[in-house]
């Protein structure tokens, strides 16, 4: 799915909202021989922040996730809201954020950094929050398949996406269980298989060409076969909007920019018992 790729743009505008300066030191006299001490410089890797879970709780969703121990946590919007808390001492960390803003754009995005000690590290993507309590966050990912983040635990086996863009990239993603194997068709053609990760997130590229209209994804989970009719249409923005989303039957769609200005839309879907959605 390389034709999804692409550079940072306003991840730029996330990371410049995230930095703190510190104070000056005042000017003073200064110290004897003896009393200079050598800082203590750490240049250790230092992770990237992730968020692991998300509930709903009444008119929020609480976002959970690991850090750097004490590091300052925070969530930034391309339109400059910004929201920010300490992790503990083991790095776990917590934000309450409101469940939708604006009756309009249920959607809100987000992008994840952690201070620590002035070392400022952006997290992977971008976070959606919808108001929908089995899917109340996605990690949404340029260049390949967006992750379902739910309650801690919950699995979300059900949940599907399908991410496009409008030169035919097309991949699908979503969550099983760890180690499970997963195989994918496009309209008919099975083309691409892999396992889920540790975490069981699965992620597949099926096409780099799909042409706009209507289209057939099957997938092979764990003895099921789900069927997912997609009919891709290429977004587009108005001048100044970043993203939008739209609730269908079954599902989400969410249109947003991706860092260096082109539009990747995702599909976020709900297969019934019987395989459709």
């Amino acid at each position: 799915m390389k034709s999804l790729c692409l550079t940072l743009r306003w991840a730029i505008t996330l990371i410049a909202a995230a930095i703190a300066l510190g104070p000056l030191s005042a000017c003073g006299p200064a110290p004897k021989a003896q009393e200079i001490k050598a800082p203590v410089l750490d240049f250790g890797y230092l992770q990237a922040p992730v968020l692991t879970s998300a509930r709903m709780a009444g008119a929020m969703v609480v976002l959970s996730g690991r850090s750097a121990n004490a590091a300052r946590v925070r969530l930034s919007s391309p339109y400059g809201q910004a929201l920010g808390t300490t992790a503990s001492d083991t790095g776990d960390w917590s934000i309450e954020v409101p469940a939708a803003l604006n009756p309009a754009e249920p959607l809100q995005m987000y992008g994840l950094s952690q201070d620590r000690d002035g070392r400022q590290v952006q997290a992977e993507g971008y976070i959606a929050v919808l108001p929908d309590p089995l899917t109340p966050a996605v990690l949404l990912r340029a260049g390949t398949g967006a992750r379902p983040i739910g309650p801690r635990g919950s699995g979300l086996a059900a949940v599907i996406i399908a991410d496009f863009d409008d030169v035919g990239g097309l991949a699908v993603s979503g969550q099983a269980a760890a180690g499970q194997e997963i195989k994918a068709a496009l309209d008919g053609v099975w083309g691409a298989q892999g396992r889920a990760d540790r975490d069981g997130h699965f992620s597949l590229a099926l096409s780099g060409a799909t042409r706009p209209g209507a289209h057939q994804v099957s997938l092979q989970i764990g003895g099921r076969t789900l069927i997912l009719p997609l009919d891709i249409q290429p977004a587009r923005l108005a001048a100044g909007r970043l993203f939008k989303s739209t609730q269908l039957q079954g599902g989400w769609r969410i249109d947003w920019t991706t860092p260096s200005g082109g539009v990747q839309s995702s599909l976020i879907m709900v297969p019934s018992p019987q395989g459709q959605v």
